[in-house]
């Protein structure tokens, strides 16, 4: 006698519970968005900041040319705004390579789970064949 194929369930709840619904292929979706968003984030801060590079040094060097007391000399003062081309860089870096990196490393991670759907599939197959 053949063994019947079991009976595939339909409740959502229950493959749950019996761990038959794998959940974490979905979260893998939501780590690869957040961390795109993140990536986007610190790469755009970065670049925004390289533009801001010297204007924070050059109100550093006016408060102390203010305690010195130069009396007349504030008008000599000048402001620098240096920008940072490797900042920039860096930012446009985080920007572009973080969202691809993290797309390949969380496809990795769903490729296991889809090995392991098809391994599960071929050993249903052979085990219910009809013996010919």
């Amino acid at each position: 006698m053949v063994p019947r194929r079991p009976h595939s369930s339909s409740n959502p709840i229950g493959d749950f519970i019996t761990f038959r619904l794998m959940i974490t292929p979905f979260l893998i979706q939501i780590v690869f968005w957040i961390g795109t968003l993140l990536s986007l984030g610190v790469g755009g801060r970065l670049m925004v900041a390289s533009f801001e590079a010297g204007s924070s040094s050059s109100k550093d060097s006016d408060r102390d040319l203010d305690r010195i007391g130069s009396g007349g000399d504030k008008a000599k003062k000048t402001t620098s705004s240096n920008f940072s081309a490797l900042m920039f860089a860096q930012g446009a870096l985080i920007a572009l390579l973080g969202p691809l990196i993290l797309r390949i490393a969380c496809e990795l991670d769903i490729i296991l789970f889809k090995m392991h759907d098809e391994l599960k599939e071929m050993n249903d197959r052979a085990r219910y064949r009809s013996p010919d």
